[in-house]
C-alpha cells in the first residue's frame, strides 16, 4: 500500500455499524472483522468517501490527537490488513 492508494469494499463484504464500532462481514469466507470508533471513521473516509490514504490521514490527524505521519502509518497498516483479509481491494 502507498499513501496515494484508494480502496473500495471487496465484493460480498457487508459493513454494519454498531454502537462505537463497525463490523465487516466477508460473506464468501463467513467471518467478521470489527473496527473500533477510529477504525470505523477510517472506513468511512477511505471506502465510503473514497479518499486516498494520505487524504484520510490528514482528516484523522485533524479530528483526533495524532500527527499526520502517525495517522498515515496507522491507515497504511489498516488498509494492508483489510486487503489481506479480502475485505477491500485497491482502486
Amino acid at each position: 500500500m502507498n499513501p496515494t492508494d484508494r480502496i473500495a469494499a471487496a465484493p460480498k463484504v457487508v459493513a454494519t455499524p454498531l454502537p462505537g464500532e463497525l463490523v465487516l462481514l466477508q460473506l464468501d469466507a463467513g467471518y467478521y472483522y470489527g473496527l473500533d470508533e477510529i477504525g470505523a471513521r477510517s472506513w468511512t473516509l477511505l471506502v465510503t468517501e473514497g479518499l486516498s490514504i494520505a487524504e484520510a490521514a490528514a482528516k484523522i490527524s485533524e479530528e483526533y490527537e495524532a500527527t499526520q505521519a502517525q495517522a498515515e502509518a496507522d491507515l497504511l497498516a489498516l488498509a494492508a490488513s483489510l486487503e489481506q483479509s479480502q475485505l477491500v481491494v485497491r482502486k
